[in-house]
């Protein structure tokens, strides 16, 4: 379980949002909603642990996420705004990176599967320069196919999708709530439908 207690966040020395609680459990996801600059990707760093909470506190199955760091890193998947793919490597290698750097070691096959998933299968072996925002985009999401952490934070997954990712992504999403996994998200667009989803609404202060 994932709990944010009498939680602010800042960006700066700003301060965006103030005595925010609640809990994501197996199964659930929480959407983060709200204008730009209302503090979705400053609250998500901080519930992953990158940016320090003045006040409050983020927990991990109920110990604080700085007391239970090697915990809460193996069993969290991160996916911020920024694709954080490298462009001279093909979409196949940086998949491959970017899951051995969070800790997993999926096999060829299981990469190449994961991006046919987000149709990416004929561009696998192309450098990323080559390839279009949204298929970047989709090689950083493609990491969802490929891993076994419980715990993901997204960052607008949506951001750059055409309407066949956009698809395979929700049905992703909604295979990972039904086998008890965790998700919270910042996003412009409904991410989920299931009756375990529940939406905080941000307001810029």
């Amino acid at each position: 379980m994932l709990s944010a207690i009498d939680l602010s966040c800042i960006r700066r020395d700003t301060l965006l949002c103030e005595g925010l609680n609640f809990h994501v459990g197996p199964g659930q996801m929480l959407q983060i909603e709200g204008p730009n600059g209302s503090g979705k990707t400053s609250l998500l760093r901080t519930l992953a642990g990158l940016t320090p909470a003045p006040v409050g506190r983020v927990e991990w199955n109920r110990r604080e996420i700085r007391a239970s760091a090697e915990a809460f890193r193996v069993s969290l998947l991160w996916l911020g705004h920024d694709n954080a793919v490298a462009p001279e490597l093909s979409a196949e290698e940086n998949l491959t990176m970017l899951s051995r750097l969070g800790g997993e070691a999926p096999g060829r096959l299981d990469v190449r599967r994961a991006l046919e998933e987000v149709g990416l299968g004929e561009a696998c072996g192309r450098a990323v320069r080559t390839l279009s925002q949204g298929q970047r985009r989709r090689v950083s999401l493609a990491r969802l196919w490929c891993t076994r952490k419980p715990l993901w934070l997204l960052d607008e997954p949506l951001a750059a999708l055409d309407r066949a990712a956009t698809t395979a992504l929700s049905d992703r999403i909604e295979a990972h709530l039904r086998s008890g996994g965790m998700i919270v998200g910042a996003t412009h667009h409904p991410l989920s439908k299931a009756s375990s989803t529940a939406t905080l609404l941000l307001q810029p202060n």
